[in-house]
């Protein structure tokens, strides 16, 4: 996750792991530091930040064209395919089965034997779980014996899990789904002065890290500090998928309601992104940024999105950044009685949305990310640093775009894994030479 100034210590994991799918659990913890209000913004922050709300609120719709395209979010999305025209990107390439593209050159895993993993998520719940239970399945395969240091979310536990980790003193030590490294600053000193190498998952947006041009994959303040890879995540690609099957869909003459939450990280990028490609690929289309904070989305939301259906009555889509967001967003819809006029474009592919989806109704698209595929990558990355092999900048994780005419490959009812098909694992295992 990647535009963000260090967040205040009261942001929790449930808003940190949005990203991993999880906020519709863990709601109920998040930001509450800062005074409740709603939004509207004119252009996304110039740099990586997570500024809580607060003071007046605005009200300030503006055209796709009038987008600051400067700043944290990177111009281009490096790790998207194209389409043929050169406009947007090929949405027709994310609704598939998603291909392994290899990160790296194969090694040989044996060097792994007998080695230790200490694992600090960002929170446990359904969806972080599991990603762990993939990730110890595979690190036993190899021989690597894997510790989860569960914990609610709270930045103290995380200081306490990985004091408890170094004390342990594993061979690898990993910030897992969207645990904030900057807040561990201190643990991640200790664990480079233990000789510890740390790693932290999902948490940047690739094409923000590839363009810091580091040796860690992260800011040179955590490098510096003993960060040794990321494993990064497609935030700014997926918002860019949802602005292009926008644009698609109305015709190039959209009008978007995007709602952000500018206490939770990555949503400036995220923003950025969105603005950027409406306003290169549909000047013409009209997109009003809200702002709400994170731990207000289920009270706020549904009144936003009914209000503003009222006010404009060319609002056709709503694109809340996650999933967690996208239940608010369709009550809204209901309210205002447009549920077969308004369309809900979401990302994350929780069994919630995709199941909306299925049912018919407002959500018209979910883009996913693969669970069991992330656990595979981001052993990778773990096995090649236990290894002692260069670790890769990119892990190329996807994404699928999800509507009604694919959604039933997740499985009726949709399950977590369900969609992505299995190539992850024959393509990692090549690259695992001389294993198990």
């Amino acid at each position: 996750m990647h535009q963000h100034k260090p967040a205040a210590r009261r942001l929790t994991a449930a808003v940190t792991l949005i990203v991993a799918a999880a906020m519709a659990t863990a709601c109920s913890d998040s930001g509450q530091g800062a005074a409740s209000n709603t939004t509207t913004q004119s252009s996304a922050a110039a740099q990586p930040s997570a500024v809580e709300s607060g003071g007046q609120s605005e009200s300030q719709s503006s055209s796709a064209s009038s987008a600051d395209s400067s700043g944290g979010a990177s111009s281009s999305a490096s790790s998207s395919a194209v389409s043929p025209s050169g406009s947007g990107t090929d949405l027709a390439s994310y609704e598939g089965e998603p291909e392994f593209v290899s990160p790296g050159p194969s090694f040989d895993i044996s060097a792994v034997k007998g080695k230790s993993i200490a694992v600090v998520p960002a929170t446990s719940n359904q969806y972080d779980n599991t990603i762990q239970d993939q990730m110890k399945v595979v690190a036993e395969k190899y021989g690597v014996k894997y510790t989860n240091f569960p914990n609610q979310g709270q930045p103290t536990q995380w200081v306490s899990s990985l004091n408890q980790a170094i004390a342990g003193k594993p061979d690898l030590i990993i910030l897992n789904t969207a645990l904030d490294p900057r807040q561990v600053l201190a643990q991640i000193k200790a664990a480079k002065s233990a000789g510890i190498p740390v790693i932290a998952t999902h948490f940047f947006d690739q094409d923000y890290s590839d363009s810091l041009g580091t040796s860690c994959g992260a800011t040179q303040d955590l490098c510096d500090a003993g960060l040794t890879a990321t494993v990064n995540a497609p935030f700014n690609l997926a918002t860019r998928v949802e602005a292009d099957w926008i644009i698609k869909d109305s015709g190039s003459k959209a009008h978007v309601m995007v709602i952000t939450a500018n206490d939770a990280a990555p949503t400036a990028g995220m923003v950025e992104a969105a603005k950027d490609e409406f306003a290169k690929q549909c000047p013409d289309c009209q997109v009003d940024v809200q702002n709400v904070l994170i731990s207000d989305w289920p009270s706020r939301i549904p009144t936003l999105v009914s209000t503003a259906l009222s006010r404009d009555p060319d609002l056709g889509y709503i694109l809340p950044l996650f999933d967690f967001g996208a239940p608010y967003a369709v009550t809204g819809i209901v309210t205002a009685g447009k549920s077969d006029k308004v369309k809900v474009v979401s990302y994350n592919g929780t069994q919630s949305v995709l199941q909306l989806l299925q049912n018919g109704g407002p959500v018209a698209v979910d883009v996913g990310e693969p669970l069991n595929w992330l656990a595979y990558a981001f052993m990778d990355q773990a096995f090649r640093v236990l290894a002692g092999v260069d670790p890769v900048s990119d892990e190329h994780t996807p994404i699928r775009v999800f509507t009604a005419d694919n959604v039933d490959d997740t499985g009726k009812p949709p399950t977590v894994t369900g969609g992505y098909g299995d190539a992850y694992i024959d393509g990692y295992e090549q690259l695992w030479q001389n294993g198990s």
